[in-house]
């Protein structure tokens, strides 16, 4: 075993913060491979870029970048045939798509998948070898996505127990509040403080909306009556053809007369959205 993966496999096990642990496999990656530039890129389950860490670029270079890549070209390819890719000039492979505007000149590429299992996690990748890459140099690099992809995985799995144990603390004391007969206000209150700091939210908005709740207007069978109609007119096509459209009118006029309103939170959803849209450019 090199002794750059040794010192990750250390890490994982001394507990280091993941984003620690992971830039120090990139830069062992890019030590034993002999590469000028590397990145580390971490996926979530649809595929979609979450976190992007380099190696190699001062901060003036990577100031100078127009923008971080977006899952395109030769990192969306690894992405979706996750296999080892080796090339001595990146711009031959039929999927490239050049590099965004600032971004330094790279020839020579190593792309080697982080999975765990088959799941795929992220990618490694090296550029700009002196006389390109060879097999041992991706060899190398597999074992340390290897490293990288058990420490993933260890991190989405100590945040999964974390979140667990933050909704059992939670509904402990929504059980207290309610045997204390506090009422739905404090309810609501803990409920939402509990929401945001098990999310790491800003901010949580929470409302009792009592004509969204088919439930309590129609029952059992008003529940069921909603959920045929709308798996039928998705059956159709929904509002995408015509059909599904006049079921969805159908189904309309038949809520209506059941006094059955599955929409309803409207107002609570747009200022939601707001809110979202507002974070950006208020921060």
């Amino acid at each position: 075993m090199d002794d750059q993966m040794f010192d990750a496999l250390v890490d994982i096990g001394n507990g280091l913060e993941l984003e620690q642990t992971l830039r120090r496999i990139l830069r062992s990656a890019v030590a034993v491979s002999g590469a000028t530039y590397g990145a580390l890129g971490v996926i979530n389950k649809q595929g979609c870029l979450t976190s992007f860490l380099t190696e190699g670029m001062d901060a003036a270079q990577i100031q100078a970048i127009d923008h971080w890549p977006r899952g395109d070209g030769l990192i969306g390819h690894l992405i979706t045939d996750p296999r080892p890719l080796r090339l001595d000039r990146i711009g031959d492979h039929p999927e490239s798509a050049g590099f965004p505007k600032g971004h330094p000149p790279m020839t020579s590429f190593l792309g080697v998948p982080i999975l765990y299992g088959r799941e795929l996690l992220g990618n490694l990748y090296m550029t700009d070898k002196a006389g390109g890459f060879t097999a041992i140099d991706e060899e190398r690099i597999v074992g340390l996505a290897t490293v990288a992809g058990i420490a993933i995985h260890n991190s989405h799995l100590f945040e999964n127990l974390s979140l667990r144990q933050r909704c059992q603390s939670l509904s402990g004391q929504l059980a207290t509040t309610a045997l204390a007969g506090q009422g739905l206000e404090h309810g609501l209150l803990i409920s939402a403080q509990g929401v945001r700091e098990a999310t790491g939210a800003d901010a949580c908005l929470m409302t009792v909306v009592e004509d969204t709740n088919i439930l309590s207007r129609g029952g059992r069978e008003g529940e069921r009556i909603v959920r045929e109609n709308a798996v039928y007119a998705l059956e159709l096509g929904g509002m995408g053809s015509k059909e599904g459209k006049e079921a969805v009118r159908e189904m309309n006029g038949l809520f209506t007369r059941c006094n059955l309103s599955p929409g309803g939170s409207a107002d609570l959803l747009a200022v939601t959205v707001f809110l979202h849209l507002l974070t950006p450019a208020s921060g």
